[in-house]
């Protein structure tokens, strides 16, 4: 019974020991624009993503999110081919990107560029600002004549203001 007092004792010294767990650091609430997939807190919302006419869009997107930091990117790589088996028109293409972006909710868009475009490709830059963030999507299309499958890379960049 004693050597069960002294165990027990002995725990109880040892538990009150044990220095306690750091706090997890604690998350700012920063909302970016519904470009970056997926929009914070993670569920899917109705328009974050382009709306292509009559085309199927087949592809991969990523995201890497570092909410302490206040860094949010986004990147999409997409091959469009249209379901009637024509050729898909590349201005169609930019014209849906565009809308998409600059029709954002809460996005406000402060410049478009067409620079940096290589030669046979389509390329497009928009910086904007939102409530909480600044960024850019550059989106480049890998063809400027019709074609029955297009490519398009899509990269989405935003801070913290």
């Amino acid at each position: 019974m004693r050597m069960l007092a002294a165990a027990l004792i002995l725990g109880l010294t040892g538990a009150a020991c044990r220095p306690a767990r750091p706090m997890p650091a604690k998350v700012p609430v920063i909302h970016p624009s519904i470009l970056v997939d997926p929009p914070y807190p993670g569920a899917k919302q109705v328009g974050a993503a382009p709306v292509f006419p009559n085309m199927v869009p087949v592809g991969t997107s990523g995201t890497n999110n570092d909410r302490l930091a206040g860094t949010f990117h986004g990147n999409h790589d997409y091959t469009l081919q249209r379901a009637d088996k024509g050729d898909v028109d590349p201005a169609v293409v930019d014209d849906a990107l565009r809308r998409w972006i600059e029709g954002a909710p809460g996005l406000t868009v402060t410049k478009v560029s067409t620079e940096g475009a290589a030669i046979g490709t389509l390329r497009r830059t928009i910086d904007y600002t939102t409530a909480e963030t600044t960024g850019y999507a550059t989106y480049e299309i890998q063809s400027r004549t019709p074609a029955p499958k297009l490519r398009y890379v899509l990269t989405v960049q935003e801070r913290r203001r």
